[in-house]
């Protein structure tokens, strides 16, 4: 049977293509071929087409030389039992045979000549399939990539390599090449074959190839969904950032200025956006699609960021509105402002004129706090000149000569170094003569004694040049005690050096 139904000839084009000549053919007789998925009625064998454990080769689900096995096995098996047929006599009547043993039938055995040429045919028969299958089986090479393919690791890399605003595009392509490969598969590969005896499943192997193609145009897919979401996150906080600093209220013309300065770049970011939008919302065009899977949240994403632009220009205009209002506010109150100003400049005036008059030595510590004092409003005064300018400058209108606010600065600058330079003489020399000798710091000596007779110097001459001679006399009584002490400092500075060691204050008292 075997043998009378091998064809004379297997021609094996592709996996799909597999032509058979049978003897019968040859005769003129014509034979239907068997449906895809249906099993051939010449076939008696059924292999699965199957892959290796580490899916890095196609393999059969069981070797052909382990049907030839079975088949001669069960031939050697029915040649073996047609010898241990009993004889019909005993069977019909056994009471004439009971003492007799056991007569069989004359039968053939496995060593007779016919017996083995029968052997050899079958075998012939069986092994004439085996190369056929193996060429069927080598033409799934051309697939060993696909069977190979890591999805998540080849999605991955594929990721990595596209980036820049044409990667949408890119990552679409190439997930409509997975899913065209896929379906050109399912329509390559049969379910099943038949080569003579052999009828090939490939329905697994079908169906697992295919579903990784697929498995790598999906992740394409969730690849391109998660850069919309990211995409759309990130020009939407760009949006939020404007509402932020649009819904601020300015607190001076300072912030209000820098609020016009943002607004007028409004505009321009908005157009930048627009490219953005553009790009995102072609984004998820191209996941509708492939009718990917799209949660609610992702249309909000859409209809947020598509509505943004607009709703940004509709808070700008708000805001520009209620910026005017502000500004007058704020005119207002830099109008009262320089108005209480004024008076400060007057009292300042007034307070540095009547330092004049100062020259009792014995109220040298409150004299010296009043400077003190006096120093920093004429600094905070010096300040608030040029805060006044540059909000008149913000606000348009010409800048208020402030000069007599640096005059009042120039003016009452011999005061403060000769009272402040008197204050800490005061304490120096009381420091200096009564305390511990290693406690000097002879280099703060040595600035402040020469410091302070060059600037008593200054002081003294503007003093007598503004005409007065009550507070020069006081200047020069210190400069006096100043530089009967200056003498003293080179030898103090010598002493208080680092490099002095014992026998060298055992050398000065020698001395």
């Amino acid at each position: 049977m075997i043998e009378d139904r091998r064809p004379e000839e297997i021609v094996v084009e592709s996996v799909s293509v597999v032509k058979a000549r049978s003897k019968r053919q040859e005769e003129g007789v014509e034979e239907s071929s068997p449906r895809e998925g249906t099993r051939d009625s010449n076939s008696l064998f059924v292999l699965d087409l199957t892959r290796s454990p580490d899916d890095k080769a196609f393999q059969f689900s069981v070797s052909p030389a382990t049907f030839l096995r079975a088949v001669i096995e069960v031939f050697e098996k029915g040649v073996v039992q047609m010898g241990d047929v009993p004889q019909p006599e005993k069977l019909v009547l056994p009471h004439l045979f009971k003492s007799q043993p056991k007569h069989v039938l004359a039968s053939v055995n496995l060593d007779e000549r016919r017996v083995q040429e029968y052997r050899r045919r079958i075998e012939e028969a069986i092994t004439f399939y085996v190369p056929h299958l193996d060429r069927f089986l080598a033409l799934f090479d051309k697939y060993l990539e696909i069977l190979q393919l890591k999805p998540e690791e080849t999605v991955k890399e594929i990721e990595q390599k596209t980036n820049g605003s044409a990667a949408s595009d890119q990552l679409k392509q190439m997930a409509e090449d997975f899913f065209r490969r896929e379906a050109s598969l399912l329509d390559e590969i049969p379910d099943s074959t038949t080569i003579g005896a052999f009828c090939l499943n490939c329905c697994d192997i079908k169906r697992f190839l295919a579903q990784k193609l697929h498995a790598v145009g999906n992740l394409i897919l969730d690849v391109i969904a998660q850069r919309f979401r990211d995409q759309c996150t990130q020009t939407l906080d760009q949006f939020r950032g404007f509402y932020a600093t649009l819904k601020k209220r300015p607190k001076n013309i300072e912030e209000l200025t820098e609020m016009k300065t943002f607004i007028g770049d409004i505009p321009a970011k908005l157009e930048r956006l627009a490219f953005d939008i553009k790009m995102n919302l072609h984004t998820f065009a191209i996941l509708e699609e492939f009718k990917y899977k799209l949660y609610v949240e992702d249309h909000n994403l859409r209809w947020k960021m598509f509505g943004s632009p607009l709703e940004t220009l509709t808070l700008m205009a708000e805001t520009e509105k209620s910026l005017e209002k502000d500004r007058q506010v704020f005119l207002e109150e830099l109008l009262t402002q320089q108005a209480e100003f004024e008076e400060t400049i007057k009292d300042l005036e007034g307070i540095v004129s009547s330092f004049s008059q100062y020259s009792d030595m014995s109220k040298l510590d409150e004299i010296s706090e009043n400077v003190l004092s006096v120093n920093a409003r004429i600094e905070l005064s010096v300040q608030s000149a040029k805060l006044h300018n540059a909000r008149e400058m913000l606000f348009g209108k010409p800048a208020t000569d402030y000069s007599r606010v640096h005059q009042l600065k120039k003016d009452f600058a011999p005061f403060s170094t000769l009272w402040l330079t008197a204050a800490e003489w005061q304490r120096s020399k009381v420091q200096w003569h009564k305390g511990p000798f290693e406690e000097i710091e002879a280099g703060a000596m040595e600035k402040q004694v020469y410091g302070g007779i060059k600037q008593l110097h200054k002081v003294i001459r503007t003093l007598k040049e503004k005409g007065f001679e009550n507070v020069s006399s006081r200047a020069e009584s210190v400069l006096h005690e100043l530089e009967e002490f200056a003498p003293l400092v080179p030898l103090i500075v010598a002493l208080r050096n680092e490099g002095m060691r014992e026998r060298h204050w055992e050398k000065v008292s020698e001395s």
